[in-house]
Parts: C-alpha cells; structure tokens; sequence
C-alpha cells in the first residue's frame, strides 16, 4: 500500500486530485489531527465515489476519532495506527514510500510536525520508550532509538525539497513591441574617435590597409640587336686577418682564364675568425657582371677568382671568390625585344591583376563594417624588365597598396540606440536595420569620412528586468496586471502563477521569472 499524507488546510478537491494521479489502487490517506476535511460527512462521501470510479482502495488512517468516525459512516475503511493491533516501534510508524501532494508541501511539513506533537502528548499512546533509552551499563542506545532519529532526519530532509521545489513563483513572458525608426542625418567616421558624439554625429573607426606584388612574363612581339652581359653570383673569402676590408662596386675579379667580371654593388668582406691560431676565412655573397658582352661570358662554375686590385700585397692570395653556379645572360645578337605597346598592354593587366587579388583577400575584422565608395586602390610601382628569357618573353613587377576606412558596428548601434530612445523617450534595442549609404566623402589622408546613412530598421524597448522585478514584488495579479498595462513599450504578457493557489507574486526576485517572446 501507498500512503499519501494530507495537510490539515487541504480541501476534498485536493485529496481527489492525489488519488487520481497515483498508479496504486491500494491507497492509505493519512489525515492530521484537526484535519479540513472533518467538517462535514459528505467530504468523504465526495472522496469514497471518486475513489470507486477509478477502482481505488482507501484506507483512512488518523489519530482524529472524529475523522475517522466520519469516514466510516461514508463507508471508508479507518483506523488509527496507534489502537489497533500491537504496538508500533517507530520504523514501522515511518512509510517506507511517501507521496508529496502536488500542491503546499509547507504545509503538508506543518501537519507532520503537528501530528507528531499530538501523538507524544496522547494520553493512549503506549509506545514503550524504555526499550529506546540510553543504557546506563553500556553506554550506548538501541536500534530503536538509532531507527528513530534516522527517520526523523528522512522526513526533515524530504520536507525541506519540498518547500524549496514548490515554493511560489511568477513567470511572466513579455512581447515587446516594434518601433519602425529612420536615420538620416550625417554621419562622420573618425579614426581619431574612440568616444561616440551623438552631438557631432561622430563614431570612430579604423583605417585598414594591404600592400600586394606580383612578377608577371609577357611575350615580346618586337625583335632587335642587342647585346648582354652576363651575370652572376660570386662568394667572396677573406683568409687574411680578422679586420673586415672593403670591396668598393665595379671592382675587378678575374677568372684563371683571363676573363674579367666586375661587383655589382659595394660590399663589406667580414673579418675572419681565429681559432687556436688558425685563420678560418669568412665569406660574404653578392652580384658580379661581366665587363664585356658575349656569350663567352657564360661560364662556370669558377673555383678560384683572384683581385687584380690587391696584386702586388700580402693580401692577393688571402682575398679571393668562388661562384658555384654559371654566370647566364651574355649575348650579341638579334633577340625578342618588348615594343611600346607591349609594355603599355602588359602594364596594365598586371595592374588589373593587382587590383582583382584585393577583391578577396583584405578582410577586416568582424567587429567592424565597410561600405561601397569607402576604399581606395593604388599601383605604387611597375617596372618593365625588357631583357627577354629564352622563351622570348619580358617580365613586368608591381606593387599594389588597398585602403579601407571601416567603421565600428558596435559603435554604429550604439549611435542609432541614442538617437531613437532620445527620439521615443526610453532606452531601446535595435531588432535590425539596413544601411544605404549616400554622398560618401572619404579623407584617407586624414582617416575620416563622412556620408548620408539612410538608415531603416526596427528597435523595441530595452526593459530592466532588474527594475521590473523590484516594482512588481507583492503584488497580487490585478495589481501586476494593471502595472504591465502600464507599462510602456509592451504589446502583450503571459503571467502564470505556482502553485495554482498562488495570485501574488513573491517578494523574492529568485522565484520572478521574466522572459520574452517574439
């Protein structure tokens, strides 16, 4: 069997609601002393023929004899648990399974607290309290007493989960409604702004900027005679002493056959390093250029160049070079050659080409937005190489460089929440809005920009919750009522209460709840 404890306020509606929710047909309801119900003899009549109709078994148990006296006039099986039979200890008392009623379990806790006043004050209460007194001789209580305060605390513990998962709450679920807003005055963009002026209409922004190049070939369709140097690379040692000697450009170096190239550029040949006084050379790479065109310059590997400036001093044999790969480019002849209209054709699709890469590739940051007119490309250099590869083709390279004056997003809400809650009279949020952007004016130079924003879109009132809450505490539902109505901003509100009795809402913020519907 399964009990059901009734508090002594709980009405038959109640008592029936409990017997129809539980799967058990063997049912034990257990009233209090004092109980509601002990009013009138058709209660139980009430509770006996809804018990039937869903094939219940009752049994009402009860320390009340009025209760019990009026239970068994309806038909109801009664009795009273500490007059029937043997003594009870209290683990019997205790119901293995307990079902919390579905309404105030505070006062399903008062009525158990109450009866179990009532049944230690009972005169024809014969439970033997000497069995569960503390045993003098040896110094310790019985199972008994041990039994009772264990199922004491049970009853606490399962009484307080009750109280907190019922306690009253106030949920009210707010539609807020639509305002239609437009904008469009000027707007200024600074990078210089980190502060909104709604004043000035400024809101800061960020100049972004990427830099590109690219080498393109294009083929030559023009020919002439022309005549090469060739090039190459050399390393240059200096196995003479730790000082580090200066190689001025055009300076001579020698191949063992004869053949003269010259340095590019000025370099500085470092010092060499002295271990365990031994020289270990240092090297330095760079550039050298034949001294007369001809293919016969093509040479290489070369394993030693000498200097013929240092001849003659103690550092000729200590200062020398050495190129690993071939020198390339040395030619006298007619070759492919990039007329005037090859190099305008080619320039500008390299520029086309820079300017499509962009397209892409500059991103700016989530947090910030651009719009059209707002950007600006630039080639920052071409050059034309007009020495042909052996496929008869030139080589162009540019440098490109791209610009966009981005403005904050977060800072733009915040602008048009300013303007349209100083335009409504409260604080608002924007649901969304669109922008269309007019006469926009871009200082890159300065990192400001000013345009027209046209913008459209939809905001609704920012209601504090916490505000809310305070305002709303204690009152009970007409009151609530009245105070949404009056509420500016709301287009209509759910508001429930629990458990159902309750019709106030609770002076705790925890138990409000408020939330919003679209």
């Amino acid at each position: 069997m399964k009990k059901i404890f009734i508090g002594k306020n709980d009405d038959p509606a109640f008592v029936v609601e409990n017997i129809l929710g539980e799967k058990e047909k063997d049912l034990v309801i257990v009233l209090p002393k004092f109980s509601k119900l002990a009013g009138s003899v058709s209660n139980f009549h009430l509770i006996k023929r809804e018990a039937d109709a869903d094939n219940k078994n009752l049994i009402i148990e009860s320390v009340d004899e009025e209760v019990l006296a009026l239970a068994q006039a309806a038909g109801i099986a009664s009795l009273n648990p500490f007059l029937s039979g043997k003594r009870k200890s209290m683990s019997d008392i205790i119901a293995p399974e307990i079902s919390l009623a579905k309404t105030s379990s505070i006062e399903k806790e008062e009525s158990s607290l109450e009866e179990d006043v009532v049944l230690e004050e009972n005169n024809d209460v014969t439970v033997d309290f000497t069995e569960k007194s503390f045993n003098k001789k040896t110094g310790k209580f019985s199972k008994k007493k041990t039994y009772f305060f264990i199922g004491a605390l049970v009853l606490i513990a399962l009484s307080w989960i009750g109280i907190e998962n019922i306690s009253p709450k106030a949920t009210i679920a707010f539609t807020l409604k639509e305002y239609p807003f437009e904008s469009k005055n000027s707007l200024s963009v600074r990078t210089d702004s980190s502060d909104i002026d709604l004043e000035k209409s400024i809101i800061g922004g960020e100049l972004f900027t990427e830099r590109k190049n690219i080498t393109l070939n294009f083929p030559a369709s023009g020919s002439k005679k022309i005549e090469r140097k060739a090039k190459g690379k050399v390393i240059i040692y200096n196995a003479y002493s730790s000082q580090s000697q200066i190689l001025v450009a055009s300076t001579r170096l020698l191949t063992p056959d004869g053949k003269l190239f010259r340095l590019v550029n000025k370099i500085t040949v470092p010092g060499a390093k002295i271990e365990q006084g031994k020289i270990i050379p240092s090297s330095i790479e760079t550039e050298i250029i034949a001294d007369k065109p001809g293919e016969e310059y093509n040479v290489g590997p070369i394993s030693r160049f000498s200097i013929p400036g240092l001849q003659g001093s103690s550092k000729y044999e200590s200062f020398y070079g050495e190129s690993k790969e071939s020198m390339t480019g040395g030619f006298i002849g007619v070759a492919a050659f990039p007329t005037d209209n090859d190099k305008k054709e080619a320039t500008a699709k390299i520029e086309q080409t820079l300017k499509d890469s962009f397209v892409s590739s500059l991103n700016i940051p989530e947090d910030f937005a651009a719009i059209d007119d707002s950007a600006s490309f630039k080639i920052i250099k071409t050059e034309v190489n007009e020495e042909t590869n052996e496929k008869g083709e030139f080589s162009i390279y540019g440098e490109a460089e791209k610009q966009v004056l981005a403005f904050s997003k977060k800072q733009m809400e915040e602008f048009l929440i300013k303007e349209i809650s100083e335009n409504l009279g409260f604080k608002v949020n924007i649901i969304k809005y669109n922008l269309n952007p007019k006469e926009v004016n871009v200082d890159f130079e300065e990192g400001k920009m000013s345009f027209l924003p046209s913008v459209s879109g939809l905001a609704e009132r920012n209601l504090n919750i916490d505000e809310f809450k305070n305002g709303i505490k204690g009152k009970n539902s007409s009151e609530l009522k009245a105070e949404i109505i009056s509420t500016v901003g709301v287009e209509n509100a759910r508001i429930s209460f629990w458990p159902f009795w309750v019709d106030k809402v609770p002076e705790n913020s925890d138990k409000i709840n408020v939330s919003f519907e679209k």
